[in-house]
């Protein structure tokens, strides 16, 4: 089955999953602008835990080229980056865009990487 993409990023909430390699599952939000081919906003992902969720908040830049996004977010005390790469997917009737892609953690930090998967949604529905 071909894969339908749509060519623009389409800034705003952004709503999703995360799954990393190290077991961490959580929930994604993405607040962004654009301008341009630049993005920018702030990011908020809590993770699961058998104890109480753990929340890493930051800020996001990024660029946008046709058909996919490249994202970086600080993390922790050391504003560590955490890299992101993803493509602009249609998503159907489920959201009004979705961004599907890899996460690349720096070494020696709390994250092995993994994937992520965000959605726009409709306004209303967010």
């Amino acid at each position: 089955m071909a894969e339908k993409t749509e060519d623009s990023f389409k800034p705003g909430v952004w709503q999703g999953k995360y799954l990393d390699a190290y077991g961490y599952r959580g929930e994604l939000k993405l607040e962004t602008e654009s301008k341009g081919e630049e993005i920018s906003g702030k990011f908020e992902l809590v993770l699961a835990s058998e104890d109480q969720p753990k929340v890493v908040t930051g800020t996001v830049t990024g660029k946008q080229a046709k058909g996919f996004v490249q994202l970086r977010m600080l993390v922790g005390r050391n504003q560590e980056p955490v890299e992101y790469n993803a493509h602009i997917m249609d998503a159907g009737a489920y959201a009004t865009q979705c961004l599907s892609g890899m996460v690349t953690a720096p070494q020696k930090s709390d994250f092995g990487g993994g994937v992520w998967i965000a959605w726009r949604f409709k306004k209303g529905n967010q």
